[in-house]
C-alpha cells in the first residue's frame, strides 16, 4: 500500500506547474502512452541535458534546470527529428551530432543557447556520422565519412572539420575506433585491407602500425585499450594463442600470458584499473568466466573462483567507490548481484532478487556519497537503488509491479536531485527526478510504512 501511495503521490508533484523540483515524473513530455525517450542525459553547466520527442518539434535537445524541461533547439524544424546523439563536453562547450535533411548528421555546437553545425563532412543530405570522440593535446579528434575516404580519424581545427589521417587510403574505410590517450601518443584501432584491424598510434604527424599481431586481412582486432601504469593493455586474438591480454611497453607488443593454455581463448574482459593493479574477467579454462587480476609489475591470477567449477561467474561492470571495486557476477545461491572487493576478499553487496534469482544490476553511478544504479527483483522489477556500501535501499517504484522502469541515463542534477529516464505504463519513457536526500513520504504513509 505504501508503494502505490507514494507512486501516486509522486505523479501528481510531477505533473503539477510549481516551481519547486519536481519528485518523479517531470513532464509527461509526450503526453498519454507515447515516450519522449530522453536519452543521451549529461550534466552541463548547472543543467541537464538530453535528446527528449515532443508533438510539437520532434526529436530536438532540450535541458532540464533542476525545477523544469524546457527545449533548446529545433534543427530540424516543425516536427521533424533531428535526433541529438552523442552529447559531449569539449573545451568548456556542449557538442553533439544531429540529423539535418539537407545535411545528414553531422557534428554540431552549441553557442550562447544557439546550436550550429560545424561544417558538412559528407557534403549533401547524406551522413559523415562524427563518433568515438577524444581530446588530446587540446585537439579534438574522432571518426567520421566524408563519402571520398571512408571512415577515418578527423579533427577539429577553429571548430571546422580537417581529415587528420587517412589510413585506409582511398575510399574505403579503416574505421578508427577505441581512441585512446598513451603518454604522448594517440593509440586506437583501425581496419586495412592488407592487415586487418590492428592496433596503431600517432605522434600528431602520421598514423604508424604497432605490430601485424596476427598477419593477414583477417587482424587481432584489439579490443577495451586501457592505460595502466607506462602500459598500454588490450585484448586481441593471434591463431596460436586465441583471444587473450596483450601489453604495448611504448616499442613493442607483447602477451601478458596464454591463461586459457593454446589456441583455446581466456576472453578477457570488463578491463578496469583500480587501486594500482588491472581487474578483468577471464576463463583459464577450469574455472569458467572469473575475476582476475595483475598487479603492477606482477603476473596475473585468479581472485576467487566465485562461481566453484568450469560454469563461472561472468563478472562484468568493475566499479570503484568508497574504497572498494564493485561488480556485478553470478553465484549458485544467490544469482547474478552486486558484489566488492577489497583486493583481496570478494564480498556479496545484497541479494536484491532473494534466493536464486538474478538481480541483473547495471548502470552505475556514484553521485553525493552514494553508488545508483538499476537492479530488478521480483515484486517491483527493476527500479532505481543505491547502496552506501553496506545496503541497498530502493527508491522509488516507478512502474508498480513486476514490470519495472528499467533505468537508464543516470545523472546528477541541479539542487541535489538524481534524473533518470524510466518508462511507466501510462506515460510510456520519460524524465525522472528524485532529491538525492530520498523521496519525501506523502501525509498519513508513514503510518503505512511503519506497518509494512
Amino acid at each position: 500500500m505504501y508503494r502505490f501511495a507514494v507512486v501516486s503521490f509522486l505523479i501528481l508533484v510531477g505533473c503539477g506547474p510549481s516551481v519547486e523540483p519536481p519528485v518523479g515524473l517531470v513532464q509527461d513530455l509526450l503526453p498519454g502512452t507515447d515516450a519522449s525517450n530522453p536519452e543521451d542525459l549529461l550534466a552541463f553547466r548547472n543543467a541537464v541535458y538530453m535528446q527528449a520527442t515532443d508533438p510539437a518539434f520532434g526529436s530536438e535537445l532540450w535541458k532540464y534546470d533542476g525545477t523544469a524541461l524546457s527545449r533548446v533547439t529545433d534543427i530540424e524544424p516543425e516536427n521533424g527529428n533531428s535526433a541529438p546523439a552523442r552529447l559531449f563536453v569539449f573545451g568548456g562547450e556542449l557538442y553533439f551530432t544531429a540529423l539535418l535533411d539537407a545535411y545528414g548528421r553531422e557534428l554540431w555546437k552549441l553557442e550562447d543557447g544557439q546550436a550550429r553545425r560545424l561544417g558538412d563532412i559528407y557534403p549533401g543530405p547524406d551522413s559523415s556520422s562524427p563518433l568515438e570522440f577524444r581530446e588530446w593535446n587540446g585537439t579534438l579528434f574522432f571518426s567520421a565519412n566524408d563519402g571520398r575516404h571512408g571512415f577515418e580519424l578527423w579533427k577539429l581545427e577553429n571548430d571546422q572539420p580537417v581529415l587528420a589521417f587517412d589510413v585506409e587510403v582511398g575510399p574505403g574505410s579503416s574505421n578508427p575506433n577505441q581512441l585512446t590517450v598513451y603518454g604522448n601518443q594517440l593509440c586506437f584501432a583501425a581496419q586495412t585491407a592488407a592487415a586487418g584491424t590492428e592496433l596503431y598510434c600517432t605522434d600528431g604527424v602520421t598514423p604508424r602500425l604497432v605490430m601485424d599481431l596476427n598477419p593477414g586481412g583477417t587482424g587481432s582486432r584489439p579490443t577495451e585499450l586501457t592505460v595502466f601504469g607506462n602500459n598500454l593493455y588490450f585484448w586481441g586474438y593471434r591463431p596460436d594463442v586465441g583471444v587473450e591480454l596483450f601489453v604495448y611497453d611504448g616499442a613493442a607488443v607483447s602477451l601478458v600470458a596464454d591463461l586459457n593454455p593454446g589456441e583455446a581463448s581466456s576472453n578477457p574482459r570488463w578491463l578496469h584499473v583500480w587501486n594500482d593493479a588491472l581487474y578483468f574477467s577471464a576463463e583459464d579454462g577450469e574455472h569458467g568466466q572469473e575475476i582476475w587480476v595483475l598487479p603492477g609489475g606482477g603476473e596475473p591470477s585468479m581472485l576467487l573462483d566465485l562461481n566453484a567449477g568450469a560454469a563461472g561467474s561472468a563478472p562484468y561492470g568493475f566499479t570503484p567507490f568508497a574504497d572498494a571495486l564493485y561488480f556485478v557476477a553470478h553465484d549458485p545461491a544467490n544469482g547474478v548481484e552486486l558484489r566488492r572487493t577489497d583486493g583481496v576478499d570478494v564480498t556479496l553487496v545484497a541479494d536484491i532478487n532473494p534466493g536464486t534469482g538474478d538481480s541483473d544490476p547495471t548502470g552505475f553511478t556514484e553521485i553525493g556519497g552514494h553508488l545508483y544504479f538499476s537492479a530488478r527483483d521480483a515484486v517491483v522489477g527493476a527500479e532505481l537503488r543505491r547502496t552506501d556500501g553496506t545496503t541497498v535501499e530502493l527508491l522509488i517504484d516507478v512502474w508498480p509491479g513486476p514490470v519495472g522502469s528499467n533505468p537508464g541515463g543516470i545523472t546528477e542534477a541541479p539542487g541535489g536531485q538524481v534524473c533518470f529516464s524510466g518508462s511507466a505504463e501510462t506515460t510510456g519513457r520519460e524524465l525522472y527526478c528524485i532529491p538525492q536526500s530520498g523521496v519525501p513520504v506523502p501525509s498519513g504513509a508513514s503510518d503505512q510504512l511503519a506497518a509494512r
